[in-house]
C-alpha cells in the first residue's frame, strides 16, 4: 500500500527552458540548434521549453513563426511542454492563431503551453500596416475575438 503524499509537502518545482533564437548563424542553422537544445533539455528532466515570436530583428529574435517551429520540435519530443513565449497577437489573425494553435496541441498530445501578449518592436508593426501606438487595442480587440 502506498502512503497518500502530506499536504504539508511543497508543490514540486518545475524547469523550464526559454529560447530567443539568438545564436550567430543561419535561421535554419539557428531552429536546428534550438530543435536539439529543447530534445537535450526533455532527456535531461525539463518541463517546458518556450519560445519567443519577433518579426525582421534577428538581435531580438529570431523566430516569426512559433506555432509552426514548435509542431517541428513536438515531433521530435515526446515529453516536454512546448511554449510560446509569446505569440504577438496584434500582429495576427487570432482565428488562425487559435486554429494552428489548437492543431499543435491536438499533434503534440495536448503539451502546447500558449501564451499571447502585444509584444513586438515598433518597426515590426509598420511591415504589417499597424502603428505601434495601437497596438493595445489591437491587442484587445484580438483576444476577445
Amino acid at each position: 500500500m502506498n502512503p497518500s503524499p502530506s499536504h504539508n509537502s511543497p508543490p514540486r518545482k518545475r524547469l523550464g527552458f526559454f529560447s530567443r533564437l539568438l545564436d550567430q548563424a543561419s535561421a535554419a542553422e539557428r531552429y536546428r540548434l534550438v530543435t536539439a537544445q529543447i530534445q537535450h533539455a526533455e532527456a535531461h528532466g525539463f518541463d517546458t521549453a518556450w519560445v519567443a515570436q519577433h518579426h525582421f530583428h534577428e538581435a531580438e529574435g529570431g523566430l516569426p513563426a512559433p506555432l509552426v517551429f514548435l509542431s517541428h520540435v513536438a515531433a521530435r519530443t515526446q515529453r516536454i511542454r512546448l511554449g510560446t513565449g509569446i505569440v504577438t497577437l496584434p500582429m495576427e489573425n487570432p482565428i488562425r492563431v487559435a486554429e494552428d494553435a489548437v492543431v499543435l496541441d491536438l499533434l503534440s498530445g495536448g503539451r502546447l503551453e500558449f501564451g499571447v501578449g502585444t509584444g513586438g518592436s515598433p518597426e515590426s508593426f509598420s511591415a504589417f500596416g499597424l502603428r505601434s501606438d495601437d497596438r493595445a487595442r489591437i491587442y484587445a480587440q484580438h483576444l476577445a475575438v
